[in-house]
């Protein structure tokens, strides 16, 4: 017997859920590699001062990832567009309100 619901034709996630599930393996790859050579089963051998820098990598990828969150946040904030049709539509709005409210007998300061 034929199914009443479609079989979908590829079981790719939408375009959102594919970056998410990307980005959550870049994750999980970065946090196997640095586990890795922060436990030493990596062939690589690393002395106390090469091990501490990597011990502190997150902390120091945490930060960076903060400062370009704030430096894109104040790049959009400087580069706003104002938009003067929307102003002057809203201006026109208000005075309309006005002068009905006027008409009613509501007296506006």
């Amino acid at each position: 017997s034929i199914p009443s619901h479609p079989i979908p034709s590829h079981p790719i996630p939408s375009h959102p859920m594919r970056r998410v599930v990307r980005l959550g393996l870049v994750f999980l790859g970065a946090l196997t590699v640095w586990t890795a050579l922060v436990v030493g089963v990596t062939p690589l051998h690393l002395d106390d001062r090469e091990r501490s820098i990597v011990v502190a990598l997150p902390f120091f990828c945490l930060v960076a990832f903060g400062c370009y969150a704030l430096a894109s946040v104040g790049r959009s904030l400087l580069l706003i567009q104002d938009c003067p049709d929307a102003h002057r539509s809203l201006q026109e709005d208000i005075q309309e309100a006005q002068r009905e409210l006027k008409k009613k007998g509501l007296k506006l300061e």
